[in-house]
């Protein structure tokens, strides 16, 4: 590969001016601001491109004009993209080549790039000497991608593009030169260094908006374009260029959207930077910003949060009006409630009522104010209602409403769509009436107990679709065997890179994360919101290492609030206690108490999102075994396998922390109850013939 090197007029100037002044080419790459092999990079060939920036530094540090180290420049590119193959991009990126800028990949992300880029003739159906290494072409082949059909999760596609990206960079396959804040001078520079000025002295620590505006920076700067001149016709060339240039499939619309984002978070609020403000369409939100409501519907969804939902909650407060005031107030509400109860005529048990007298979770509460300001919200976007005339909870906890947030819902989703969503919205909306409106009667109890009843869905069986998912793993004992080891596997694989190369990367850090909830739902199938909730403090560690350890969760972590406790094998208990040595400091700082920590801006100190751990987790099962599992899948999952072993619906309730009797329970094993009994029963037959061969002999002599 090295023989193919053609060093540029740049390099050649370069490599002679270091020789006659007695510098050598790390000392001049680190004074031009560069990767400390970039000077040699360009000398040596294996940077094709060298960036005009960084040219232009060169020219000012050594003296040699920049017309002379640019000669062959705007040729290099073109001559040595056309005609070139994938299979020649393989042999750059294992031939150790560095980025343009001279930068040196890291090598577990190198060999990463090398494994995607073996993968191409698979997906591609053609081998990699027929690919061409051109972004357009791959971008028009790779649309329709699916990644169901692949066999990849929708991030590892993303980090397959990625990848690609970064090969063709390095092989010299890409036009436009990508930059960092390290090619930024002059004016740009210093608009750069006023905004992360700004942006550290709000705490922000990784700004978003700069990390979009940088690459404009420096195309700008490459254009000779100064700040003040920045108007619409650059964004929209800018991100012509990189739409023709990138396998990214983002419309060119949505590219120019973001730079304009990113420009108007500063522009105005900073003296420095140029005032004009570029327009951008408003984002189109369920739920309305909530500094669009009015001061006094603001004002009650904060006291409904802070009040866990009781309103006057100090008039059943015995340490406030006494033992006798607050047992009056409390006999007075219950005997009300009383009078609502809508019991059938076969109905045993009375049905569930809304004790306004109850604090709700803290948790509840918060969905219950989220449910409220998407009412708000959806009068307001419909049109039915202004923002000044929703003042109050009573404004949008009615029946009217709620028939309105139904009709927005069916209109997203579609009236046919099966789901428990359309009784949940109506059951917080009633229950936010029954807490907070004192002038409830019992016309609109009874038209939110109807209207619950017709949009609920009363489910008895699992769905098809989560048969089609759990059945193959029940009945193959390899599979399962390989989905519960997998945190195993990653773990050796992160501990055989760890020790050889003496490092931890966060990409490595964030696969052994990814699988950690393996290691804890197939302990105890907690619930999602639970998992979120683990701290490192309540995982119990024995003091023998051959023994299991457990982790405890208090009641305040459970959605039934009964604390939990789960019992792992030893080797889970080495993963864990390996991910918190080593692994999870590259993720979170040292103070931060859960075991998933929060890794978003302004989330740091808390747990991961319920969404991300999902997302990750269902991800690293589908690129590792081909195999898409919900999250909450794994309770039907476990459920079904303790159930096959037991035949015991009662300890499947004690494992998934359902209520005596309950329906859910019933759900999760239904497939199983038949299946244990027919097994059971085949084993039975089949004892009665087990000597096949004899009856059949006895039956032909005869």
């Amino acid at each position: 590969m090295n023989a193919t090197f053609q060093p540029s007029e740049a390099g050649r100037l370069m490599a002679a001016w270091c020789e006659q002044n007695a510098i050598s080419q790390s000392r001049l790459s680190h004074e031009a601001g560069c990767g400390h092999a970039w000077v040699n990079g360009v000398v040596t060939g294996r940077v094709r491109a060298p960036d005009a920036a960084r040219l232009s530094r060169v020219a000012r540090i050594t003296g040699i004009p920049l017309e002379a180290l640019m000669t062959d420049r705007t040729v290099v590119p073109g001559s040595q993209r056309f005609g070139l193959r994938m299979d020649a991009v393989l042999k750059a990126v294992e031939a150790g080549t560095p980025k343009p800028d001279g930068t040196e990949l890291d090598a577990t992300y190198r060999q990463e790039i090398i494994q995607y880029l073996k993968r191409l003739p698979t997906i591609l159906d053609m081998p990699l000497a027929h690919i061409p290494a051109d972004p357009a072409v791959l971008r028009k082949k790779m649309a329709g991608w699916k990644p169901s059909r692949l066999k990849l999760s929708k991030r590892a596609v993303q980090k397959l593009k990625s990848a690609i990206n970064v090969a063709l960079d390095i092989a010299g396959a890409r036009q436009l030169q990508r930059g960092s804040v390290r090619d930024l001078y002059g004016p740009w520079r210093e608009l750069f260094d006023t905004a992360e000025v700004f942006e550290t002295a709000n705490g922000v620590k990784q700004s978003f908006p700069l990390k979009t505006l940088v690459p404009f920076f420096v195309w700008c700067q490459a254009k000779t374009i100064v700040p003040a001149e920045v108007h619409e016709d650059h964004i929209a060339a800018y991100a012509a260029e990189r739409d023709a240039d990138d396998l990214d499939e983002r419309p060119v619309e949505k590219r120019m959207q973001h730079v304009r984002t990113a420009w108007n978070r500063f522009a105005g609020t900073l003296p420095a930077w140029p005032g004009h403000r570029f327009e951008t369409p408003a984002p189109d939100r369920l739920r309305l910003p909530e500094m669009d409501f009015s001061d006094a519907f603001r004002a009650e969804l904060d006291a409904y949060e802070r009040c866990l939902g009781v309103r006057q909650a100090d008039r059943y407060d015995p340490k406030v009006v006494g033992y006798l005031e607050a047992a009056r107030a409390l006999a007075r509400v219950q005997a009300e409630e009383r009078r609502y109860v809508d019991r059938k005529p076969d109905q045993k048990n009375t049905p569930r009522t809304y004790d306004p007298t109850r604090p709700l979770r803290l948790k509840t509460a918060q969905r219950h104010c989220s449910v409220l300001r998407l009412a708000a919200s959806t009068l307001i976007r419909h049109g039915i209602r202004a923002v000044e005339e929703i003042k109050s909870i009573g404004d949008v906890a009615t029946p009217e409403v709620a028939v309105a947030v139904l009709r927005d819902f069916d209109g997203r989703h579609g009236a046919d769509h099966v789901t428990s969503s359309r009784q949940t919205l109506v059951s917080h909306l009633m229950s936010a009436a029954v807490r907070w409106r004192a002038d409830l009667d019992g016309e609109e109890r009874s038209i939110f107990q109807a209207m619950k009843r017709l949009v609920s869905v009363r489910r008895t069986e699992m769905s098809q679709a989560d048969r089609a998912t759990i059945e193959p793993l029940l009945m193959s004992s390899k599979d399962m065997a390989r989905l519960i080891s997998l945190p195993l596997w990653i773990y050796e694989e992160a501990e055989r890179e760890r020790k050889k190369t003496g490092k931890v990367s966060v990409e490595l850090a964030l696969k052994l994360e990814s699988a950690l909830p393996i290691l804890i739902m197939t302990s105890l199938p907690v619930r999602l919101a639970t998992l979120t909730q683990t701290a490192i403090a309540d995982i119990r560690r024995p003091q023998d290492p051959c023994l299991p350890g457990n982790i405890y969760w208090p009641p305040e972590a459970t959605k039934t609030n009964k604390a939990l406790s789960a019992v792992l094998a030893p080797w889970k208990m080495q993963i864990l206690d390996g991910f918190v040595a080593h692994y999870r400091p590259e993720l979170a700082a040292e103070d931060n108490p859960w075991l998933f920590a929060g890794r978003r801006l302004g989330y740091e100190d808390g747990p991961r999102s319920e969404q991300r751990i999902a997302i990750n987790l269902k991800e690293i099962i589908v690129d590792r075994l081909g195999v898409e599992i919900r999250t909450h899948l794994w309770r039907k999952l476990m459920a079904g396998l303790l159930f096959d072993a037991t035949n015991d619906e009662r300890v499947v309730r004690y494992l998934l922390g359902h209520a005596p009797n309950s329906q859910a329970t019933d759900v999760y094993v239904d497939q199983m109850r038949s299946r244990w009994a027919s097994a059971t029963l085949e084993g039975i037959t089949e004892a009665l013939i087990a000597n096949r061969e004899g009856l059949i002999g006895r039956q032909e002599a005869a």
